[in-house]
């Protein structure tokens, strides 16, 4: 990864490409990645991802080695997304139903239905989510 003028970039290989959708495979390393001692400690950490993409203009075939740019700003509107609405959603839902009913066990339920519902919309809005959420694709020569 790197970070130039509030721009993301990852470099990947495509792993697949289908009419108008190509995936690339992504590894994202911790700083620990680089470090000489990192078998002797467990904070090494390396997550491969898979990235789906619709917009791509250039010819591309599997194997191909390329980089993902997307903005900062996208970055973190995935985060309010993903982690910041549902932890408001937690703690909205759980002092509503504690200061109507006392009950652990329904502020549980509460949030549990909460969330799952949430999460649902989210996927139900998919679409219109991967339009806001725009990576540009280029080819590494």
């Amino acid at each position: 990864m790197t970070k130039e003028e509030n721009k993301i970039a990852y470099q990947g290989e495509v792993v697949e490409v289908e009419n108008e959708r190509i995936k690339v495979r992504i590894v994202q390393k911790s700083a620990c990645a680089e470090c000489h001692a990192k078998t002797a400690c467990n904070l090494y950490d390396v997550k491969e991802k898979i990235v789906e993409m619709t917009d791509f203009y250039q010819s591309i075939k599997v194997g191909d080695t390329v980089r993902i740019e997307g903005s900062f700003t996208m970055g973190l509107k995935a985060v309010v997304y993903a982690f910041v609405i549902p932890l408001v959603l937690i703690f909205s839902v759980s002092f509503l139903i504690l200061s109507f009913f006392q009950s652990e066990f329904l502020i549980g339920l509460s949030v549990m239905i909460t969330l799952v519902v949430y999460y649902f919309v989210l996927y139900l809005l998919k679409e219109q989510l991967r339009s806001k959420f725009k990576f540009r694709l280029s080819k590494n020569l």
